[in-house]
């Protein structure tokens, strides 16, 4: 069965046009700078002028990046745009810490300014200087999070105030580049007001209006500390999302504060009026997950990734789940389950002990032609399935000729993401057959 009909902004077509306009905008006030003055005094001063520009422009981007704006998910996944926002934002930090520096270099080896003076030029343009100073502390806060134990929503906060870094970036150019030519001031003001509208679209749209209503219908316990959370529309009518896909929920529970975070949906798009997300207590917010009952208030927004079946066009597949992750893959099983969709699959399932395995029953009562194994690192005296961690020998040993032409879908914890794959390439598997979101915020 082939994949399902992919819109044109699902299409790779459309994620090269995005990249392209990408690129074009990123260097595009650098040319129109140099359209109306193709030669610049000193090449430091230019190198410099490029430098901010680019620089700047790659940091209000970040903006539209950091959106969750479905016309840029859709064609390559959020998880990747997420990455592509971080790697990007380190990147513009080491342009605009490069852009004071040859300005430095400028105002002592072309003008002939001793260093003391120049050191005070620079500080005389303080907007500048306080965009970048914020903006550095915005980057290393991003990427220490974890390391210095901030909460998930304090550190959210704080990055959305990131925009006041844009402003401020924005009124030093403007201030820097007084004699700026009509048409890069024209876009310089276009790609403020650009930003400036999708920070509000998700902020302040998306947040009072935006998102779905739901209600919580039932709440079932998987394991000790796995829940399932069955929503129901509002509405009456469910949005469409593929196998696989992940929402953010916010929950509205009665005395406690709600919080924003992304779940993968476990049902299957073959419903029409419910869908359910499955988590696991893992700390902060979901530690009181198993408090929420029937009747509790949702919203949602999404669908957002493409870890999904259906934007391929595999002959059979291997899936390859730890823990939790099992939740995109049983929303993909239970989608080939319902269709009567017949081709082969085999399923490996790891967990550390027999009662971490999540929907055992349903699993257990799959289709003939879906094989489903089940790992152990902790397993019981009476246990005699496999034992151990997921690897490629147990991938192998399960899968058998399946491993040469089946697509894999891999989802869990990062560290055994990076070793599964990394052991599969080994085996000459390509890395086109090898499907997984890597999604951490």
């Amino acid at each position: 069965m082939p994949a399902n009909k992919l819109k044109f902004q699902e299409r790779r077509g459309w994620a090269y046009l995005l990249a392209g306009l990408y690129v074009v905008l990123i260097f595009l006030l650098p040319l129109l700078a140099h359209l109306n003055r193709p030669v610049w005094p000193g090449l430091f001063l230019g190198v410099a002028r490029v430098l901010g520009l680019v620089g700047f422009s790659m940091l209000a981007l970040q903006v539209v990046l950091g959106s969750r704006l479905k016309f840029i998910d859709r064609p390559w996944g959020l998880d990747a745009v997420m990455r592509f926002h971080k790697w990007a934002a380190i990147v513009a930090v080491v342009i605009l810490l490069l852009h004071p520096a040859a300005l430095l270099v400028t105002y002592v080896h072309q003008m002939g300014l001793d260093f003391s003076t120049a050191i005070a030029m620079l500080r005389a343009v303080y907007g500048g200087i306080i965009a970048l100073t914020l903006l550095l502390l915005v980057v290393l806060l991003a990427l220490a999070r974890k390391k210095l134990g901030i909460e998930y929503q304090l550190w959210r906060y704080a990055h959305k105030g990131a925009i006041a870094v844009v402003a401020l970036g924005f009124f030093h150019g403007l201030r820097s580049g007084a004699a700026m030519p009509g048409a890069m001031q024209a876009f310089f003001w276009a790609l403020l007001v650009t930003v400036a509208l999708v920070f509000l679209y998700q902020n302040v749209y998306m947040k009072l209006w935006g998102r779905s209503r739901w209600r919580i219908t039932d709440v079932t316990r998987e394991t000790p500390d796995t829940y399932t959370l069955s929503l129901a529309s509002q509405t009456g009518r469910i949005f469409h999302y593929r196998p696989g896909q992940f929402v953010f929920l916010k929950l509205m529970r009665p005395g406690r504060v709600s919080e924003e975070h992304p779940f993968t949906i476990s049902s299957a798009p073959t419903g029409t009026h419910s869908l359910t997300v499955t988590i696991k207590e893992s700390g902060d917010f979901t530690d009181t997950i198993g408090q929420t009952r029937p009747g509790d208030q949702a919203r949602i927004e999404g669908p957002f990734g493409r870890f999904s079946f259906q934007f391929n066009a595999p002959s059979s597949f291997i899936f390859i789940a730890g823990g939790v992750g099992i939740t995109p893959l049983l929303s993909m099983m239970r989608y080939l389950r319902d269709t009567g969709d017949d081709r082969h699959a085999v399923l490996i399932y790891g967990n550390h002990s027999e009662s971490d395995i999540i929907a055992r029953h349903e699993l257990d009562t799959m289709p003939d032609h879906v094989k489903v194994v089940y790992v152990l690192e902790s397993p019981p005296d009476h246990w005699t399935g496999a034992q151990g961690y997921i690897n490629a020998d147990v991938v192998g040993q399960y899968a058998g000729d399946q491993i040469r032409k089946a697509d894999i879908y891999l989802c869990g914890p990062p560290p055994m993401m990076q070793a599964v794959t990394q052991q599969l390439r080994s085996l000459g598997i390509p890395r086109k057959r090898i499907h997984s979101e890597r999604f951490t915020l």
